[in-house]
């Protein structure tokens, strides 16, 4: 199983929450329908204390060739174009388990 998480700093002006939700109902309808993922989750973050990136997704995949086909599939590019311009900027990490 290959764990990706992606955390995204939004633009200025932006309302963190309803970011969030229009990121969530993104992801739900297009990334959780790709062939091989397992699981989707958009997590907003809170300041209660200082945070470097205001919105974060977690996809489980069922292994490195579908987090491979993932990547160029055409809803997770649909996905992208959705997040352009919203994000300043974008840190990612996908670990294997």
């Amino acid at each position: 199983m290959v764990k990706h998480v992606v955390m995204w700093k939004l633009a200025e002006g932006l309302d963190r929450s309803e970011q969030a939700k229009a990121f969530r109902e993104q992801a739900n309808a297009l990334l959780s329908t790709i062939d091989g993922v397992l699981k989707v989750e958009l997590w907003e973050g809170y300041k209660a204390q200082p945070i470097d990136h205001d919105l974060a997704l977690y996809v489980e995949f069922a292994s490195r060739e579908a987090e491979a086909g993932y990547r160029n599939h055409p809803k997770h590019v649909q996905f992208k174009e959705f997040i352009k311009g919203k994000a300043l900027e974008r840190v990612c990490i996908d670990t294997e388990v």
